[in-house]
């Protein structure tokens, strides 16, 4: 968790080309986002096809309720937008511009209506 921390840290000071963009991004497109390259996953009932076969959400993140978008935005930001090590081997397919949209969402306070 020290390590997210400080990567999270690092993150918000770095220039960040991609994310810096100008631009408010709504919350629905984030949503969007998540749920098309995290919520195979990251649910509290998480899919069985070989991604993740296990009963529980990995390490406990999921994203099934506004809260839990807050919460787990420090987490996005380190996992899938500064080490881009999520979704694992970009199975989801995640985009630049789709991690840029998440950087700018979380840089704006991660708003969640």
């Amino acid at each position: 968790m020290r390590l997210i921390r400080c990567v999270v840290a690092l993150a918000m000071t770095l220039p960040g080309p991609l994310w810096a963009q100008a631009g408010a991004v709504d919350f629905p497109a984030v949503r969007q986002i998540v749920s098309a390259r995290c919520g195979f996953c990251h649910t509290a009932v998480p899919q069985e096809d070989g991604l993740n076969g296990g009963s529980q959400p990995p390490k406990g993140v999921k994203f099934d309720t506004l809260a839990d978008y807050r919460k787990f935005a420090p987490l996005i930001l380190g996992a899938a937008v500064a080490t881009q090590r999520m979704p694992p081997d970009n199975a989801t397919h995640m985009t630049e511009t789709e991690r840029a949209t998440l950087g700018r969402w979380i840089e704006a306070g991660a708003v969640v209506p």
